[in-house]
């Protein structure tokens, strides 16, 4: 072999013109990419609603004593592994229940609730919560945004002080307060009224009146004592005297006669 050793100017390029790139295979995908995309995106929207897609029938809500909310809410599903959003983090001794009373199995992360509904189509979720009601001195704020119209009951003794909201219906229940509220923000001020002890002193009337009677009561003796006094005087009898006027019999002395005395 002779090597040969050839300069680099030297070096031409073998072809010169144009490049020409087939057209067909790029309009086809650039056609396809948005269907592709907008199937994926079908996709995505579709899964969750198959999971979590349920419809809330009845809500009701009990404000505790302590501050705290219990929830109870009859909710209709339609899939087996259901989804569920909590009104917040806190969560106490959360339970689902199936149409016959049957407990399901679920867990709570958060604000989400797992559950597994096993092919129930109605379900009732139970739980309390801690982040609806705040305080501030005595006064007591409940602050709720809900989704859909609900029932709640104050807790016994309560009185409510301010409410930004029109509720749909208030009834009187005992020592509690039952509202109707409608779906959207709502804020309730209340505080907690004293229960009112009867005195075990007696009233003022009743003092005046034993005092009246203790200052009126010896007068009144004493008048009636005086009154029999002087009917017993009265009804007395007299001691009458009667003068007896005696005549002696005329002495007769011999001789001078003795006179006679009359008194």
């Amino acid at each position: 072999m002779n090597p040969q050793i050839v300069p680099i100017h030297r070096i031409e390029s073998q072809e010169d013109g144009m490049l020409f790139v087939r057209t067909d295979g790029i309009i086809d995908t650039m056609v396809n990419a948005p269907l592709i995309v907008a199937g994926l995106l079908v996709v995505a929207l579709t899964m969750p609603l198959q999971t979590s897609f349920a419809t809330t029938r009845t809500l009701d809500l009990i404000i505790n004593t302590d501050g705290s909310t219990h929830i109870s809410s009859q909710i209709d599903v339609d899939s087996s592994n259901f989804e569920l959003s909590l009104f917040g983090p806190s969560i106490d001794n959360f339970v689902a229940i199936g149409e016959d009373g049957t407990t399901l199995p679920g867990e709570v992360i958060e604000d989400k609730a797992m559950i597994q509904t096993s092919d129930y189509s109605s379900i009732t979720v139970n739980y309390d919560i801690h982040d609806l009601i705040s305080k501030e001195g005595r006064v007591w704020t409940f602050s709720f945004d809900s989704p859909t119209s609900y029932s709640l009951l104050m807790p016994k003794n309560s009185v409510i002080v301010g409410m930004d909201v029109l509720p749909e219906n208030m009834e009187q229940l005992n020592s509690q307060i039952k509202l109707e509220i409608p779906t959207g923000p709502a804020k309730i001020d209340y505080i907690f009224s004293t229960p009112v002890e009867i005195p075990t002193t007696p009233s003022e009337f009743s003092f005046d009146s034993v005092t009246i009677g203790l200052i009126v009561g010896p007068i009144a003796a004493a008048a009636i004592a005086s009154v029999i006094v002087a009917k017993k005087r009265q009804s007395k009898p007299q001691l009458q005297t009667k003068v007896i006027q005696t005549t002696p019999k005329p002495t007769t002395i011999i001789g001078i006669p003795t006179p006679t005395v009359i008194i």
